[in-house]
């Protein structure tokens, strides 16, 4: 089984699978809602240091 481990501010923010954590409100669900490619989700993945290529 996969798992994914969100670290936010050098800490773990949450653990989980995919379906999980997609699931909930944490940081990997916000992120997956990033990859809209919108001019306000690019700011906020600019907060992230993320860069969409």
């Amino acid at each position: 089984m996969d798992m994914i481990v969100g670290i936010r501010h050098g800490g773990v923010a949450e653990t989980g699978s995919p379906a999980q954590l997609a699931d909930g409100d944490g940081i990997y669900a916000e992120l997956l809602r990033l990859q809209a490619p919108t001019t306000a989700n690019k700011a906020k993945l600019k907060e992230y240091d993320i860069a969409r290529v």
